[in-house]
This record gives C-alpha cells, structure tokens and sequence, in this order.
C-alpha cells in the first residue's frame, strides 16, 4: 500500500511539474532584436504587447564605437526574429559573424537587401527605404503568423499613411519654403537629401572639433551659398548652431539619428513649417 501511494505521489508531481512548464512557455513572449534602436521604434508602430521588442544598442549609444555586451548576444540567441541594418555600420561589421552565429535558430532579416542602392550606413534616415522596411516586415510576420493577422494589417495599414503623409507633407513644405540646401555636422542625411533633392554640405568628413579657421570657412561658404538651414546630430555642435544663428542668422535643428525615424522627420517637418 505505500508503494501504491508513493508511486501516485510521484505521478502527481510530474504531472503537476509538467503543466507548470508548459504554462510558463505559453506565457513566454516570443521576443524579436533589432540591432538599432531606431528599428526597434519603428517596430513599435506594428507589434501588439505579445511581442518583446528589443534593440541590442540603445538610442544613447553610438553605434560608430559601440561594443556589444555577452547579455545582448544571449538575447540574440533567444530571439525568433532578429534584424539588422546590414549597411555597413561599424558596429554590425565588427560583431557579424558573432550576431549571425548567436542568431542561427532565429529568422534573419537583413534590411538593406530590401533598398535598390545602397551607399550610406545611414538607411534608416528614409521614408523611401522605411516603406520597404515596412513591407519586408509585414511579410515575415505574416508568413510565420508571429502577430494577430488582423492586428498587423490595421497597424501595417496605419504606418504606410503615416509615411506617406510624411513624404507628401515635406515635398509640399520644401516647395513652399523653396527650400535647396542644408548644412550638416555629420553625414547621417544622405538618402533624405536625396530623396528630397536637397543640396546637402557638411562641416567635416570627420567628426573632430572643427577649428576657428575652419568654422570661418564653413560660415564664408553658408553666405556664399545662402544657406539658412543647419542640421547636427551631436549635442557637442550645439556651439556652432549657436554660431550661426547669432552671426549668420542661419536656423539649427538638432536630431538625434538614433531616436524613432519617424519622430524625426515630424520634427523635420514642424522645423521647415517654422521658417
């Protein structure tokens, strides 16, 4: 009879050990990684809250000299979807093979094969190239049935009018404001220029601290070329947008490459509505 009664017992606790863990891997979110910040925002607009959105690199660190800590490879390993730019920036090129490697039993989206060229790291800095963004990410988590289908195409649909309203809203304002060139302190806004056949120039190729011959030179150019608008990404340029607007009456946004695109071109938007 104890026999019968510790068997039953044991039979009790695996069963009950059983329907423990299954219900803790139902509750698990499936979780998707981004490599970039800006692509774990944009994801924001088309995932529900059954999906944990994550990005390797935080919006504050700069991607440029960035390293990767052992927890973000071991959520990289974790992850069902994982995303990155594939454009070259420095960070992706150094941890490749280890991103790759930690990510071999994930579905690997690599943005840049979604773009007819590529010729900035910065592919993320686009309406362009953020509606193939959108597409190539719909299509993924529709095939793998990753999201609520109708929760997906409600929110895919969102997206694609907040883009285009975008695209229309700043070709509309730059017309108006007969906007043509911009200055910059950093050539993160390629594909934007581009797009909106903007006359791009920037301070320096590199990001050292431009000197006071050179920054005359950059001014002398400014009135020579009747610029009047300056972008910077860096909040150490707070100095020469300072500059400019007192001495050359020019007007500075400052944007953060690494924040959600899309607050960033509505910013845009907003500043070319002001002039």
């Amino acid at each position: 009879m104890k026999n019968k009664n510790l068997i039953l017992l044991i039979v009790i606790l695996l069963l009950l050990n059983f329907f423990s863990c299954k219900d803790t891997n139902q509750n698990k979110k499936v979780s998707i990684v981004s490599t970039m910040y800006p692509v774990k925002a944009f994801l924001e607009s088309i995932l529900d809250t059954s999906i944990q959105n994550i990005s390797v690199l935080d919006k504050n660190i700069d991607p440029h000299i960035a390293d990767i800590s052992p927890s973000s490879f071991e959520k990289i390993s974790q992850s069902k979807i994982f995303i990155f730019l594939g454009s070259g920036i420095e960070f992706e090129e150094k941890n490749k093979n280890q991103f790759l490697n930690e990510a071999k039993n994930s579905i690997k989206i690599d943005l840049s094969k979604t773009l007819e060229e590529k010729y900035d790291p910065h592919i993320w800095i686009s309406l362009k190239n953020l509606k193939n963004f959108s597409k190539i990410l719909y299509d993924t988590l529709s095939y793998y049935k990753i999201v609520d289908q109708t929760t997906l195409d409600e929110n895919i649909d969102l997206l694609n009018k907040k883009i285009d309203a975008l695209e229309d809203s700043i070709k509309s304002v730059i017309e108006e404001k007969r906007i043509r060139k911009i200055f910059t302190d950093h050539n993160a806004f390629l594909y934007f220029g581009k797009e909106f056949n903007l006359d791009l120039k920037t301070i320096s190729d590199n990001e050292d601290e431009v000197s006071v011959k050179d920054l005359k030179n950059v001014q002398d150019e400014i009135l020579k070329e009747k610029i009047r608008i300056f972008f910077y990404t860096n909040p150490s340029s707070e100095n020469y947008a300072k500059n400019f607007e007192s001495e050359i009456k020019v007007k500075s946004l400052y944007i953060n490459p690494l924040e959600n695109p899309l607050t960033n071109f509505e910013k845009i938007l907003k500043f070319f509505r002001n002039l």
